[in-house]
């Protein structure tokens, strides 16, 4: 099986996923093979002075299974097209983050560099501290 047809595949409720499917989508067939499905939300149309824009999300479409091929009955489907060339990047982009490298996003965010003044700050006992504020409320810090 070979899934290379990167397609937007938009649903009787109104739902709408980008996948790949194994073949070219037929009228016929009664089910299709997808895989990697992702979810795309709409955030709304922005109004702008001289343009309209609408902002989308994206999500796992089965969020809560480990599965990332799927058989779908086409009687469900109202639309199938060709997603924007510019779009494949991000689209496998999205599929290697969700699917593929999935205990990436379980993984704690790189901690930050601390300042050196707060490791001082760790250092130095509560009355240190009081008195270094005593110190600098009476100007007598350079």
């Amino acid at each position: 099986m070979k899934f290379d047809k990167i397609k937007v595949v938009k649903f009787l409720d109104g739902s709408q996923i980008v996948a790949t499917l194994e073949n070219d989508y037929d009228l016929n067939d009664k089910f299709i093979n997808i895989m990697y499905p992702i979810e795309i939300w709409s955030g709304g149309v922005n109004e702008f002075q001289d343009h309209l824009s609408e902002h989308y999300m994206l999500k796992a479409w089965m969020g809560l299974s480990d599965d990332v091929a799927f058989t779908i009955n086409t009687d469900s489907i109202t639309v199938v097209s060709d997603l924007i060339d510019t779009h494949h990047e991000g689209y496998q982009q999205c599929v290697q983050r969700l699917f593929i490298d999935k205990e990436g996003l379980m993984k704690p965010p790189t901690p930050r560099r601390r300042d050196p003044l707060d490791a001082m700050a760790d250092a130095l006992s509560p009355d240190d501290l009081l008195e270094y504020l005593d110190a600098k409320e009476k100007n007598r810090i350079n």
